[in-house]
């Protein structure tokens, strides 16, 4: 049997592409023993309509009752870095269920926010990761599994309101975070995402954040961000009572919440820091602060005395 330039689509229960892919050559031939054996090619596949993988290959095998297909040792390019791993299926349901295990290794922090959908963006660093995936075809409430990402001396935009918080302290670490550590590690139940561990240290600062990504897809994220003692020191009369010891030693911490989505993200921070609750623009806020000061007002004219 021979596939070429082929295309193939899997949607959920609401039509949403959960895998595409395109350009597929599919090759092979039944064996006497191995059932159907043979090679896949895809130039591009989608997953969940958002992460892009390049360059797959796979060896292709269909067992003799044609009730197990498997995708064993195949490889492709995610990020610039080399993706690797194994993937399964059980044919002889009427909704296939699936295994998977994926490793990542050497990938562009750049380019793999960029494959992920996430735009042009100037970070750096090298990423390395892994995950495992179960689940029935077609039906994303079924999807289990945990995995995880890490890299170390990344630097990264932080997100507008870390900038503005920066601004507001003056810490030049929350205009440009350049990490020696980071990592996140998260886990999948029924079809939910759930931030285990969200960890970003630079010299002075580590940001930290655990929640679930809600069903419609936006944050829930308790972080804290803290601070070490030579910060602590220059803040405290700043901050003073905001800032609460940390159970990571040498550190103190401001805790906050963050919501909305993530390309977008709204967070309670600097009410949290202030200790009086804010409303408005914090971006306008912050202008109002060190924006041109206000003229003064001209003094008014004396009334005129009654004759």
């Amino acid at each position: 049997m021979l596939i070429k330039n082929g295309e193939f689509t899997l949607l959920d229960e609401r039509g949403i592409p959960l895998i595409s892919a395109s350009d597929i050559h599919l090759k092979g031939e039944h064996g006497v023993a191995q059932g159907w054996v043979g090679t896949l090619r895809s130039t591009q596949a989608v997953l969940s309509d958002r992460v892009i993988i390049k360059e797959l290959q796979a060896p292709v095998q269909i067992s003799e009752d044609l009730k197990n297909l498997s995708l064993e040792s195949f490889t492709a390019h995610l990020g610039e870095g080399k993706l690797t791993g194994n993937a399964t299926s059980d044919l002889s349901m009427r909704a296939p269920r699936y295994s998977v295990t994926m490793n990542l290794a050497g990938a562009s922090l750049k380019h793999l926010l960029t494959d992920a959908s996430f735009g042009v963006s100037s970070a750096e660093g090298i990423i390395s990761g892994d995950l495992q995936l179960t689940g029935t075809a077609g039906d994303g409430s079924s999807i289990q599994g945990k995995g995880g990402l890490s890299a170390k001396d990344a630097t990264i935009q932080p997100v507008d309101f870390l900038k503005q918080i920066g601004q507001l302290l003056n810490v030049e670490e929350l205009k440009l975070l350049r990490l020696s550590e980071s990592k996140c590690l998260f886990h999948l139940v029924a079809g939910q995402v759930v931030v285990d561990d969200l960890f970003l240290r630079s010299e002075n600062l580590i940001l930290s954040a655990k929640g679930p990504l809600k069903p419609t897809g936006e944050l829930d994220l308790d972080s804290r961000l803290l601070f070490n003692d030579k910060l602590t020191g220059r803040l405290r009369g700043l901050l003073g009572s905001q800032l609460t010891p940390a159970p990571e030693p040498g550190y103190s911490q401001v805790a906050f919440h963050v919501s909305g989505s993530p390309m977008n993200p709204k967070t309670d921070l600097l009410e949290r820091l202030t200790g009086f609750k804010i409303g408005g623009d914090l971006g306008g806020i912050l202008k109002g602060l060190f924006g041109r000061p206000a003229p003064a007002p001209k003094p008014s004219s004396p009334p005129t005395p009654a004759r």
